[in-house]
């Protein structure tokens, strides 16, 4: 990880810290390091394994956030399989007997993440998964 403390302080989590949000015990267990990650890291993802604990007292939302987060890389292979078939044929449809370009490129990436998105809305609310 770059040097966190170049990312700005994130306002809730220095109040969480500042109004006793977390237990003092639980802070001075706590490396300089991690407390500026805590303080300055959103992506829960970058966070090193051994915080994982922190996030019991983030917000509703951000739990919320890093539980989907977890669930969904989990289940990497089963993804990474079908988007790298479904990616190749279509950029071998697109650039056939044509030169590869960085415009090509990125319409593809717009594109498919378009189509991706309407076919997780479409499954999940076809499959009753959709919450009222």
């Amino acid at each position: 990880m770059p040097d966190i403390r170049q990312k700005p302080l994130i306002a809730d989590r220095v109040l969480l810290i500042g109004d006793g949000g977390i237990p003092r015990s639980v802070l001075e267990e706590l490396p300089d390091q991690s407390l500026q990650i805590f303080m300055r890291e959103p992506d829960l993802a970058l966070w090193p394994v051994q915080m994982e604990h922190l996030v019991e007292f983030l917000s509703a939302q951000e739990r919320l956030g890093y539980a989907v987060a977890k669930v969904v890389a989990g289940h990497d292979g089963l993804v990474k399989s079908a988007l790298h078939a479904w990616a190749s044929s279509a950029w071998d449809d697109l650039t056939a007997g044509e030169s590869l370009t960085t415009e090509r490129y990125e319409m593809l990436v717009q594109v498919m993440l378009k189509h991706l998105e309407l076919l997780l809305r479409e499954f999940l609310e076809q499959s009753s998964r959709r919450p009222e």
